[in-house]
């Protein structure tokens, strides 16, 4: 008996699938930037009246004052947290975390989501974060023989999960603001 059906099923394309999963991902990726350039944006401009705001203020104090003379210093440190936050902090949520345990990427992210700082949720910014301070808080956290840190199995280089040691003296570590 002969198939009265004309239509044959064809296969897609692998290219065409790649592409389109491609095409997908960097249409995710790119409306997060734009998200997160947004809020920056945002925050750009509650920045330059404030800065407006104090320079205006300091003039009227001496009117002789050029604010724009002042250099800008790191207020990184206040902004999060004086000496020893980050490490209070990554103790308190690699404990939260228990076996699983935290990669620096999500320590990161979250450190982010803690503080609310939308710049750290900008690629660029938080590869720079991880690298200058959740990493070397990590290993000076090991050396102290308080954390550990596993190669994850699949992953690359930098694919590595931190917990705590088991039975490390921890104490109770102050929350950031």
């Amino acid at each position: 008996m002969e198939n009265s059906s004309s239509a044959t099923r064809t296969r897609t394309n692998s290219a065409l699938k790649w592409l389109a999963n491609e095409y997908a991902s960097v249409q995710g990726e790119l409306e997060l930037v734009r998200n997160a350039l947004t809020m920056l944006q945002e925050r750009e401009r509650r920045l330059a009246a404030e800065l407006e705001g104090l320079g205006i203020s300091m003039q009227r104090f001496d009117g002789e004052l050029d604010p724009t003379a002042i250099r800008s210093v790191s207020a990184w440190r206040e902004r999060n947290g004086g000496r020893g936050t980050l490490q209070a902090y990554a103790l308190d949520a690699l404990r939260q975390a228990g076996a699983a345990g935290l990669s620096v990427d999500m320590m990161a992210k979250l450190w982010a989501a803690e503080l609310g700082d939308t710049a750290l949720l900008v690629s660029p910014l938080r590869e720079q974060f991880k690298e200058n301070r959740v990493s070397p808080c990590l290993k000076r956290l090991k050396v102290k023989g308080l954390v550990t840190c596993e190669r994850m199995p699949g992953g690359g280089n930098k694919a590595y999960v931190w917990r705590i040691v088991p039975g490390a003296k921890l104490r109770k570590p102050p929350r950031p603001r």
